[in-house]
């Protein structure tokens, strides 16, 4: 405004006017899963006779749209497969060398 209205004249009009816009939904881009690098296998579960280890990843990025899943995110494997010397069941979880101590 220049000259603001004096001496009954009319005041100026509406100096801003606002108008909605981009009103649709953002289109969401596919956008595939991404996972960490595998974590180190677990001790194994028994020194002998059979036991179980296991390993993790987690998400960095998740998927999004129709990108692809992280699949997988858990892994286990049998370990330490070969018969305790005892006939034991070698339970109590040891290395992942499978190796007991003497007694």
């Amino acid at each position: 405004v220049v000259t603001e209205a004096a001496n009954g004249g009319a005041a100026c009009p509406a100096l801003e006017d606002t108008q909605a816009c981009n009103e649709q939904p953002c289109a969401i881009a596919d956008v595939d899963c991404v996972a960490a690098a595998w974590s180190a296998w677990s001790t194994c579960s028994a020194l002998c006779g059979g036991g179980r280890q296991h390993r993790t990843r987690s998400v960095v990025t998740p998927s999004e749209g129709a990108g692809a899943a992280c699949t997988p995110l858990y892994r286990a494997r049998d370990c330490n497969t070969l018969s305790c010397p005892d006939g034991g069941g070698g339970a109590g979880g040891g290395g992942a060398t499978g190796r007991a101590t003497g007694a």
